[in-house]
């Protein structure tokens, strides 16, 4: 911080992380950046899904989701972990109340939970004593945990 203790563009740092870079978000980006310094982790510019991870995509009537996310989180194994996306912080309650309540090591995890909840959660998810976190957003998630199973249930 400058010694005026006045923050601008020039004496403050913006990082900007993307899974992808399309034009539109480089827009964004450039507008918010001095001199930026573009990395790029893996093909350069080209991208590319990892050939490593399986995708599937169901279009699933609405009526028919939460048994469908039922059935696949009782088809995992012990060791295998997962994160489900919702689009509400009701809904990640709604959905975790659920699935514990049929026996599912579950639990939510979003901005309404006091951080000392927020820890504990990531700490059982870490250690496998919670299997699947319901969550309606987390990105470090990605970044700090080897999970295996990935489900977005809803969309915002």
């Amino acid at each position: 911080m400058p010694s005026s203790d006045k923050c601008d563009q020039y004496s403050r740092q913006t990082l900007l992380f993307s899974a992808t870079w399309p034009a539109s978000v480089q827009r964004v980006g450039a507008r918010f950046t001095v001199n930026p310094i573009q990395l790029n982790v893996g093909a350069g510019n080209v991208l590319v899904a990892n050939e490593k991870i399986e995708q599937t995509i169901m279009v699933i009537e609405q009526s028919k989701k939460f048994e469908i996310c039922r059935e696949i989180l009782k088809g995992l194994t012990p060791e295998d972990k997962c994160i489900i996306f919702m689009a509400t912080k009701k809904m990640c309650d709604q959905v975790s109340n659920v699935l514990w309540k049929e026996g599912m090591n579950v639990d939510a995890i979003h901005g309404d939970k006091e951080q000392w909840q927020r820890t504990r959660i990531m700490q059982s998810f870490k250690s496998g004593s919670v299997r699947e976190s319901i969550d309606v957003f987390i990105c470090f998630l990605l970044f700090t945990i080897n999970y295996y199973y990935l489900i977005r249930y809803s969309f915002d």
